[in-house]
């Protein structure tokens, strides 16, 4: 059975800041992917082991890892896996946070809003620059000690299992399913196409375009004059379980439209089962991952990253 995000039982909200350094686990990450039916590879990702953010040295283990479900070309995702984790790690609450013991949840929140906007400011510009319309999903783990930070904005998701069992730390940002993000757009003069869950672009010219999301970054047509998808994204603190929490998986909707997220939980465990963590051991799950999205004919692209715990 699937927890929610959000739950206290689950340690996903706690006290406003909180130590980062006790029992810190040793994380061990590996990605796999395939274009599928596609005729073009448009997702993308970033995998930084070792992300140090300033000359500071604390002792306390800082990671990153993304994934980017492009659209309407891969140049959204490769400008975002090339350059937001930079924008991240110029924030000052960030660079801040490198030296501290304990870690403020709203600075780290703000952090990942700002850098989300100066991503997305950034790519419309470039695009609309270059006559170009494009955009991205974005899911995002932050590791600082033994807090994980999950920031995204698309359909894109994230999975924990906690104790053999799975716990879903995002919910995808849909124009109609979602309510919050319904009242949003139509508050805005939006149109959305219920029965296909998409929210139709402002007039360019006679061109109106269709999205099956309600944020991501990029999308400038979707921006102006009507802020019809937002950028922001939504963030989660997880306080890592020590001995409980397993593994995290990353993945694009390509991974997901066609097996159940525990079924995907499964399968990372049946992989790493008796098998002491490596990175290469978590390339291997999410290489069984891609493999069974494949057979089960999935008509996207596919990212799979997943990052075993070791305690």
């Amino acid at each position: 059975m699937a927890c929610t995000v959000g739950s206290n039982v689950l340690g996903l909200c706690r006290a406003a800041s909180e130590t980062c350094i006790a029992a810190c686990a040793q994380a061990f990450i590996g990605v796999s992917d395939c274009k599928g039916r596609r005729l073009h590879m448009e997702d993308r990702h970033t995998i930084l082991p070792d992300f140090q953010l300033s000359p500071t040295t604390s002792g306390i283990p800082h990671q990153f890892a993304a994934v980017y479900d492009g659209h309407c070309s891969a140049r959204g995702s490769e400008h975002a896996a090339d350059r937001l984790h930079e924008l991240l790690a110029e924030q000052p609450e960030i660079q801040t946070c490198q030296g501290m013991r304990e870690v403020d949840d709203t600075a780290i929140q703000r952090a990942f809003a700002r850098a989300f906007h100066e991503m997305d400011l950034e790519m419309v510009d470039v695009a609309s620059a270059a006559g170009q319309q494009y955009g991205t999903t974005a899911v995002c783990a932050l590791r600082i000690g033994r807090l994980m930070y999950i920031a995204h904005t698309g359909d894109s998701c994230a999975l924990l299992c906690r104790g053999g069992t799975l716990v879903r730390l995002t919910e995808d940002h849909k124009p109609a399913s979602m309510p919050t993000e319904r009242a949003r757009i139509e508050g805005q003069g939006g149109r959305i196409m219920y029965k296909e869950d998409r929210v139709l672009s402002n007039p360019r010219g006679s061109r109106i375009s269709r999205l099956n999301m309600s944020r991501a970054l990029g999308d400038g047509n979707f921006k102006s004059p009507k802020r019809l998808v937002e950028a922001t994204p939504d963030v989660v603190r997880v306080a890592l379980r020590p001995h409980r929490d397993q593994f995290f998986i990353l993945a694009s909707d390509g991974v997901l439209e066609v097996m159940s997220e525990d079924e995907a939980i499964d399968i990372v465990k049946t992989t790493v089962a008796g098998s002491p963590p490596s990175d290469a051991l978590a390339g291997q799950a999410a290489a069984a991952l891609i493999r069974r999205a494949t057979a089960l004919q999935t008509r996207d692209n596919m990212t799979a990253v997943v990052v075993l715990l070791e305690w």
